[in-house]
């Protein structure tokens, strides 16, 4: 069957009209169209550049406006981490934005402890560096800071603050068995050119965990060092006031009883061990307690020197220069691992015996970036093996790890620079103990 259609008589006036008015109709429907699509387009345009902006933002502040002291529970490994070529001997900690960063052996990184800044226009900020892993690796001295602010606090082993040590400390470290922390509190100060009273200027105390009982041991203190048995400290005494600068006062290696009951007594460094007036700062008992390492400025230059508790067999170790940086004993007490000046923004992380000898050097180091303070580093350490160093690499933006003889470069995590402040490059690279289970 065929069907036809019907034919179409003749068209009128009106029929063109309305095919007109129709076209009109699509006309203004395709244009409506083509509006909607620059709109959408517009929208997300916008909303990528907001998602960008925001982006960026959360890039250069690295942490948020407000929160707790407490860490991330452990959980996803941070986004721009890659693991190391290499498993770590222990996991490594580091501060980066001035929160306290956690690389495990595989590599993850994660969160541990949070700055907090406040809103814009509030002054208070709470930054965060890693100070000292207590021996079994379950709690974390931390030194908070920001604006003058700079306490000692302890967390636990997920990074919540659990108490508060010190308010006004300058530095901490556990005691060997983790019961005790000695620590050095600075008395604040009205104003920068207002000296604190007599016998209150960089004062040494052992406490408690918890920082409530406290021991005083002594005053005018500069670095210390717990002896490797936990009976006795360490530290460089100041003749006059402890302040930044190394020239107020000659300074001595002294020896104290950790429970504050007997007298202090210095260590009888033999005349001749630098120019009249030798200054002392950094003091490191050796692991094996049968040697101190301290740093030594004369009118010569800055170096590290070795000697025995009982102040024989003094050696100058190496010259160091200045800015001095940092250094560390070997696990085992043979060697220790240095961190010499090597121009602006730069350093070499060296290797030397304890006796002297064979100093040489395994890596470029960019460790002098700010941290809370120009004088206080913690750029170089030793993993509790003796297979790893760990210290700052790159553009003063990487952490590395390389085996004391040189070889083996590892690098472990990488902090994009956010800015020219130093708390933004990561510094303090610290070893966690094994935890026990």
């Amino acid at each position: 069957m065929t069907v036809t259609a019907p034919p179409r008589g003749p068209e009128t006036g009106r029929d063109r009209d309305l095919e007109q008015r129709v076209a009109e109709l699509e006309a203004l429907i395709e244009e409506a169209r083509r509006r909607a699509r620059r709109r959408r387009q517009r929208n997300l345009v916008c909303v990528l550049a907001a998602m960008l902006v925001g982006l960026l933002l959360y890039s250069f502040l690295g942490i948020g406006w407000a929160g707790s002291g407490a860490a991330v529970a452990p959980g996803a490994p941070h986004l721009g981490a890659s693991p190391p070529k290499s498993a770590l001997p222990e996991e490594l900690s580091f501060s980066a934005n001035g929160s306290v960063v956690l690389v495990r052996r595989d590599g993850r990184r994660l969160p541990f402890v949070s700055a907090i800044l406040q809103p814009r226009g509030e002054r208070q900020r709470h930054l965060y560096s890693p100070i000292d892993w207590s021996p079994d690796g379950s709690k974390l001295l931390a030194l908070r800071w920001g604006y003058g602010v700079r306490a000692l606090e302890v967390t636990d082993e997920t990074g919540k603050v659990v108490s508060t040590v010190d308010p006004h400390a300058f530095d901490g470290r556990w005691s060997p068995d983790g019961t005790r922390i000695a620590f050095v509190h600075v008395h604040p100060t009205p104003g920068p050119f207002v000296h604190p009273e007599p016998g209150l200027d960089h004062v040494l105390f052992v406490a408690s965990s918890d920082g409530r009982l406290r021991t005083r041991i002594a005053a005018h203190v500069r670095g210390f060092s717990w002896s490797p048995d936990g009976t006795k400290l360490a530290y460089a005494a100041c003749a006059r006031l402890c302040g930044p600068s190394r020239a107020q006062g000659a300074h001595g290696l002294v020896i104290a009883d950790a429970s504050g009951r007997r007298a202090p007594h210095p260590v009888p460094i033999p005349t001749g061990a630098g120019a009249p007036g030798l200054t002392l700062t950094d003091v490191q008992w050796s692991p094996d307690g049968s040697l101190i390492a301290f740093v030594s400025h004369d009118d010569v230059g800055t170096h590290l020197n070795v000697v025995q508790p009982d102040g024989s067999s003094l050696r100058r170790v190496a010259d160091v220069g200045e800015p001095f940086v940092d250094f560390e004993w070997s696990p085992d007490g043979k060697r220790l691992a240095i961190v010499v000046s090597a121009g602006p923004r730069s350093a070499d992380v060296s290797v030397v015996n304890a006796d002297g000898t064979d100093l040489h050097r395994i890596a470029r180091c960019r460790c002098d970036l700010r941290g809370p303070r120009p004088d206080f580093y913690e750029s170089v350490a030793w993993s509790f093996d003796g297979t790893r160093i760990a210290y700052i690499s790159g553009r003063g933006n990487t952490v590395s790890t390389i085996r004391p003889d040189g070889s083996g470069v590892t690098v472990v995590a990488t902090q994009a620079a956010r800015g020219v402040t130093g708390y933004w490059y990561p510094s303090f690279p610290l070893w966690r103990p094994t935890r026990a289970h």
